[in-house]
């Protein structure tokens, strides 16, 4: 699926936790059925939270993807250090993550600007393991 219109996550108000509901988050579960959202045209933050999550998973997807491609054309010995870097990538991503949108904590657009900074890393580490298949 390729999405052709975003929605601008610097659209968002930053909300405080006091003015914060409990639909934002709800709508990155995976329990929940998909709701029918157009995400080319979402403007309402339950629906921009909800299609930010999709865009990383979409993201998260091609990545694994690379990476699985990757890791068949390698040794074992390579296919180790691959792992490792990898995993280590992770945990910077995340990490990279919650500090860059700490100031959203609480706020009913969190999810979006999370899911946002997941998609983009995520985006930018697939084209790096391409670059890399392709060595």
């Amino acid at each position: 699926m390729t999405i052709t219109k975003r929605f601008s996550l610097l659209a968002l108000p930053l909300l405080t936790a006091a003015t914060a509901t409990a639909i934002g988050a709800a709508h990155l579960t995976q329990a929940q059925p998909a709701p029918q959202i157009d995400c080319e045209n979402a403007s309402d933050t339950p629906s921009i939270n909800y299609c930010a999550g999709l865009f990383y998973e979409e993201a998260d997807k091609a990545l694994n993807q690379t990476y699985q491609q990757l890791q068949s054309t390698l040794g074992s010995d390579q296919q180790e250090k691959l792992v490792a870097a990898q995993r280590a990538w992770i945990e910077y991503r995340d990490k990279n993550c919650d500090f860059e949108v700490r100031r959203s904590i609480g706020g009913t657009g969190y999810p979006a600007y999370l899911s946002g900074c997941l998609e983009r890393m995520t985006e930018k580490r697939t084209i790096e393991l391409q670059r890399l298949q392709a060595n």
